[in-house]
């Protein structure tokens, strides 16, 4: 999934364990968005709201999906993360992974936004 979305996303934590679909919370690359809207002084806000980028995912994830060959590697929705992972909160490992577990259990709220009905306009949905 990173490779589909490079080279505008760092990192991704698959959501979606008793859901009806796969969904990502998503870590942007700053300068892959910075050159990709030409604003070198864009903060991490601005690209999230940036339509240019929200398309730009939502495109790479339906490429991604349309050679998938199973629901369980067919990501339905993203959503793109303000604040880095933290190491100091166990979200990465000492050897500099993201641990999945730990960045769902501390980013529930994020996670049920990811599946809110109505969906949030926060939401890419593929």
């Amino acid at each position: 999934c990173i490779n589909a979305l490079a080279p505008l996303v760092t990192d991704v934590v698959i959501t979606g364990a008793d859901r009806s679909d796969v969904g990502i919370l998503v870590w942007l690359n700053q300068n892959s968005c910075r050159e990709l809207i030409s604003n070198p002084n864009a903060s991490m806000a601005d690209f999230i709201e940036n339509q240019k980028i929200r398309d730009s995912i939502k495109e790479s994830l339906s490429r991604h999906n349309s050679s998938s060959t199973g629901s369980s590697t067919r990501i339905a929705r993203a959503l793109l993360l303000e604040d880095p992972p933290s190491m100091d909160a166990g979200e990465i490992t000492d050897k500099g992974y993201v641990n999945q577990r730990r960045v769902l259990d501390l980013r529930a709220t994020p996670v049920e936004l990811l599946y809110s009905t109505p969906t949030d306009k926060r939401v890419i949905l593929v």
